[in-house]
């Protein structure tokens, strides 16, 4: 998940709940990016709260996205069976990116 900038409206200036619920979708990739760095050497970053609200996080933007057909899913793209998410650590200017975790094949009910 990408948080580019977006245009503003004077409006904004009063009332923007988007721009509010993307930075703490945000905020929350950050925090989960944090614990990872703070893991213990043999710690399960399943068991942290702030995994297990990204995984949502994911589930919740591959379905806003039409979950697009991969080997993973079902013939429907609308009926997928599983869904797998990647946090990456970027580097600017030159936008090369560093996995801190990829995520297990997670069952689409789960």
């Amino acid at each position: 998940m990408h948080f580019p900038r977006k245009t503003r409206h004077p409006l904004q200036w009063l009332h923007n709940p988007d721009v509010n619920l993307t930075l703490s979708h945000q905020n929350l990739v950050e925090h989960l990016s944090s614990d990872i760095q703070d893991l213990p050497e043999n710690g399960d970053i399943r068991t942290y709260a702030s995994y297990r609200l990204v995984t949502r996080l994911a589930k919740q933007a591959a379905m806003a996205h039409g979950a697009e057909s991969s080997p993973l899913s079902s013939d429907d793209p609308a009926d997928p069976r599983s869904f797998q998410f990647e946090v990456r650590l970027l580097f600017l200017p030159n936008q090369q990116a560093s996995l801190l975790l990829q995520s297990p094949v997670l069952p689409w009910t789960a």
